[in-house]
């Protein structure tokens, strides 16, 4: 069976404690977590909002040649 991941940050004002341990603060920027029950939960109450994965490099724009 293959992991999910989720990309998610905390809502505006909301500190979220990840479920496994050491137990801190999700940061505040978007974090790939495992999906989980808990993430769903956290996702429902609104403590966390789904984001868009970020690309791992910036596409590049295509350069034209001079003439």
């Amino acid at each position: 069976m293959e992991l999910r991941v989720l990309c998610i940050r905390p809502a505006l004002g909301v500190r979220v404690r990840r479920p496994d341990p050491p137990n801190d603060f999700l940061p505040d920027e978007p974090t790939s977590v495992v999906e989980h029950p808990y993430w769903w939960r956290r996702l429902v109450k609104g403590d966390v909002l789904l984001c868009d994965p970020t690309p791992t490099e910036p596409a590049a724009e295509p350069t034209q040649a001079e003439e």
